[in-house]
């Protein structure tokens, strides 16, 4: 662990970055003000048709709190203006229904400092007590291959570092957009490509629920699916997209499915 009273530590301020949709994360904050480690900073990006001034006034009386509430939509957009206005040595990608697990600022601040990597990512529990899924056991520097497996919320990374090569979220993609979703995959290759490194650590950090089981890919989202690895593999995503399509097969109920579901992937 890095001594955090060590004057030479080289990075000692973090941000949650928070996305939320018509103050969802104000009013949870305001029902419970114990949600955040005071010595956190937070942005907060808000994205609402309908502006509320009570609710930026409640938003206001939190030292440690900026708010910025606009109207256009996507979280791609809502992540990016997080990150700019971002003024802290570090900083963590967060969604509006999260937890925080005990210790979080000092772990965070032990693991960057005690790694070179820009971008770190870690482990989502459920409020069980389990992993929100199967994780390595083990420390490990990131590849294409495992990056494919990060969610957003795993992500926190040293900011003058990602800032200095302008790396941003795919604004084409991510909730809001015709693509919903691959965003935060989009966003570390792109940090492979600029010469940033990821490593893993197997700490968990946020708590959030476990993902519904009745997740079924259907052939109408194969679209999205043939963007996203287009995106993600320019060079090879003729293999990568039949590589999916086989490991996936069964996930389409009859032969008209199955043909729809490749038609639609492939052109």
């Amino acid at each position: 662990m890095v001594n955090l009273t060590n004057k030479t530590a080289k990075y000692s301020s973090i941000s949650l970055l928070v996305s939320t949709m018509d103050y969802k994360f104000i009013d949870r904050l305001v029902a419970n003000p114990s949600l955040i480690d005071q010595r956190f900073h937070v942005v907060v990006v808000n994205q609402t048709a309908n502006f509320d001034e009570t609710k930026e006034r409640e938003a206001g009386k939190f030292n440690m709190l900026r708010l910025e509430t606009i109207q256009t939509l996507g979280l791609s957009s809502s992540r990016n203006l997080a990150v700019s206005l971002c003024e802290t040595d570090l900083a963590v990608i967060c969604d509006d229904d999260l937890d925080f697990t005990n210790g979080l600022y000092e772990k965070l601040l032990s693991v960057h400092n005690s790694n070179s990597d820009t971008i770190i990512t870690t482990k989502i529990r459920t409020p069980a007590g389990s992993g929100y899924k199967v994780y390595s056991k083990h420390p490990h520097k990131h590849s294409k291959a495992t990056l494919v497996k990060v969610s957003s919320v795993e992500i926190s990374f040293k900011v003058a570092e990602l800032k200095k090569v302008g790396l941003k979220f795919d604004e084409n993609f991510g909730l809001g957009t015709d693509c919903p979703s691959g965003e935060e995959n989009i966003f570390l290759f792109d940090a492979l490509h600029a010469g940033l490194t990821a490593r893993f650590i197997p700490e968990f950090t946020v708590i959030h629920q476990p993902e519904s089981s009745n997740s079924v890919l259907t052939p109408d989202k194969m679209p999205f699916k043939k963007k996203l690895f287009e995106r993600l593999f320019p060079y090879t995503h003729l293999m990568v997209k039949s590589l999916f399509y086989l490991r996936k097969l069964d996930h389409f109920k009859g032969f008209k499915a199955k043909m729809q579901a490749l038609v639609r992937l492939y052109i």
